[in-house]
């Protein structure tokens, strides 16, 4: 939450020592957003690159399992979803086909 700083009655000194806090600490979090975002894009480009890899060994199974636990995560990916679905109409798992369609 903002602060409200009535500036009238605090030096320049006082003032400027202020700001240079409030930018020092702004800036951390910034950085630290910029970090989370670079995680979060890695480890979704990974995901994907192992469910592919999975399903090029042949690994249906594991594929479906990865893919799952993937979109409890990433919930808006629709190709991930079609993928799904495509491995169980492989596996012949009609039920859960239909039940993932969106």
């Amino acid at each position: 939450m903002l602060e409200a700083i009535d500036w009238t009655g605090i030096s320049f000194s006082e003032a400027r020592e202020t700001l240079k806090k409030w930018r020092e600490e702004h800036a951390r979090q910034s950085e630290e957003s910029v970090e989370i975002w670079e995680h979060v894009i890695y480890f979704y480009s990974f995901r994907k690159r192992k469910v592919a890899i999975l399903i090029a060994k042949g690994d249906r199974l594991e594929a479906i399992r990865e893919l799952n636990s993937y979109l409890e995560i990433f919930l808006n990916d629709r190709e991930a979803w079609q993928q799904l679905c495509e491995l169980y109409l492989k596996e012949g798992d009609y039920a859960r086909t239909i039940s993932n369609k969106n």
